[in-house]
């Protein structure tokens, strides 16, 4: 097990259908702590295998976003823990930031997979699911 940042990770889970399960941070490569959003954005992430999934996963990722900005001007979170829905970076520079960390970070994932177009497709919503939670 590798820690980064304060995060332990574990190479991730992967069922027969090559769906990532029982995503969070202590057992894969893209870290997570439990929210509720965080189900139907996982469901996305198994779902990316080409473009028009890549952007669904988008669509959903940006909507959990919305929610989290709005949860935040209802009740702010502790300044020195993730915001609602586990949004670790809020701005778009220490998004970015993590998601090239976490990409930079677990880029024998890529390796893991078969190397088809779906893999890459998947692969780069996964990098980008680190901008999310990455710290």
């Amino acid at each position: 097990m590798k820690k980064y940042g304060g995060a332990r990770f574990a190479k991730p889970r992967i069922d027969r259908a090559g769906n990532i399960k029982n995503i969070d941070r202590y057992n894969s490569a893209v870290p997570l702590e439990a929210t509720m959003g965080d189900d139907e954005i996982l469901s996305k992430l198994n779902e990316v295998q080409d473009a028009d999934s890549f952007i669904s996963f988008l669509q959903s990722l940006q909507q959990d976003w919305e929610e989290s900005e709005a949860l935040e001007k209802r009740s702010p979170s502790n300044p020195y823990a993730a915001n609602a829905n586990g949004w670790e970076n809020t701005c778009i520079g220490s998004f970015l930031e993590a998601a090239a960390a976490g990409g930079t970070a677990h880029k024998n994932r890529l390796s893991d997979l078969s190397g088809t177009t779906a893999d890459v497709w998947r692969y780069a919503a996964e990098i980008i699911m680190c901008g999310k939670v990455y710290e």
